[in-house]
This record gives C-alpha cells, sequence and structure tokens, in this order.
C-alpha cells in the first residue's frame, strides 16, 4: 500500500523532481528555437499514474509537481481510472485541474499513454471487451483526448508473473494485453480498433 502522509524527504524528492522536469522542458525549448529546418516535431511530456490517489490525500505527481512545472504535453498511465466511465473522466479532469498553464496561456493536452485490458483474466467475453472500450472511448473522444495509446501491441506479461521463463508461452499463459494473439490473429481489442478505423477512412 501507499502511505497516506509524505515522508520527511517528500519535499525534497518534489523539488528534485521538479528541477528534472524544469531542464528537460528548457532542453527541448532550446532544441526547437535552435533547429528549424525539419519536418519533426518533438514535445515534451510528462506520465502520470496513480491519479485517484490523490482523492485520499496521498501525495502524488499530479498534485505535488504538476502544478510547478511547465509541460508541452501530459501522459496518463491510467489504469487507476479504469473502473468505469465516470472514474475515468474524474481522472482526467483532476490533472487538467492541476496542471501548469503554459506561456502562452494554455494548459497542456492531456493523453493516454497507457491504457489496456487483459482479456485473459476473469471470464470476459468479446462483447464485454467492446462495451468497456465503448465507455472509456466514449469519455476520451468527449473530452477530446488527443492520443490513446493502447497497451500494448503483443502481450509479454504471463500471468504467474515469472518473466524470466525462456520458452514461448502459449497464449493462455499471458494476461491478454494485446491486440496481436500469438498465433498472429487480432484480439477482441484488436478487431473492435481495427473496425473504428475502418469506419474513419470511409467518412
Amino acid at each position: 500500500g501507499y502511505a497516506a502522509t509524505p515522508g520527511p524527504d517528500a519535499e525534497r524528492r518534489f523539488a528534485g523532481m521538479r528541477r528534472w522536469l524544469e531542464a528537460r522542458q528548457r532542453g527541448v525549448n532550446r532544441a526547437r528555437q535552435e533547429v528549424r529546418t525539419t519536418q519533426a516535431r518533438v514535445l515534451h511530456a510528462l506520465e502520470v499514474n496513480k491519479v485517484l490517489d490523490s482523492l485520499a490525500g496521498i501525495p502524488t505527481l499530479t498534485t505535488d509537481v504538476l502544478p510547478q512545472v511547465e509541460l508541452d504535453l501530459i501522459s496518463w498511465s491510467s489504469y487507476d481510472g479504469m473502473k468505469d466511465a465516470a472514474t475515468a473522466w474524474h481522472g482526467i479532469e483532476i490533472i487538467r485541474h492541476f496542471s501548469r498553464a503554459r506561456t502562452d496561456g494554455t494548459k497542456p493536452p492531456v493523453f493516454i499513454g497507457e491504457i489496456g485490458n487483459p482479456e485473459n483474466e476473469g471470464r470476459k467475453t468479446e462483447a464485454q471487451i467492446r462495451e468497456w472500450w465503448d465507455e472509456r472511448l466514449g469519455v476520451f473522444l468527449a473530452l477530446e483526448i488527443p492520443w490513446i495509446i493502447h497497451w500494448e501491441l503483443y502481450c509479454n506479461e504471463p500471468k504467474d508473473k515469472n518473466k524470466r521463463k525462456p520458452s514461448p508461452r502459449r497464449a493462455e499463459e499471458l494476461r491478454g494485453f494485446w491486440l496481436l494473439r500469438p498465433d498472429g490473429t487480432l484480439s477482441w481489442s484488436g478487431k473492435y480498433f481495427q473496425e473504428i478505423l475502418e469506419k474513419a477512412a470511409k467518412q
């Protein structure tokens, strides 16, 4: 579990994180000023997680670091907010609330840096997976989230947590964080996103 009160070195750690992020952002800003003959775009993001812990008074990057640093983007590793659609919305609004405005007066966009639903855990059905994604994407689209990054393409997480096993694993041994199963077929999530992309391409 997590301590509900910060340790004696908490402020020193917060300050160190803030200095580190400020230095990274300065470096990115300077590089953009110095390199103008390129079509590439480099953006600097901080990834936060355990955002909802702040509701229990637990110190987090979101509440104790974000308000004091200027960033291009904020990424949310969003597993703590995936209980339901309302919790996903709440997590994004917490991040937006604590984020610091940039020099142009706008706040940095929040995006989903990690999200997935392990298809091999519990007795899930394809219909349940599709409904799960419908609810979360409804929130993300309504809140104009610019990017949603799925964890992951191929699942590398065994159910038994023994990640050192050298031999190939069968699909039933894995948690099911995947778009492609070990046999190369699309997972339920993979088929869901393929349908969305095909529909978007026709519009």
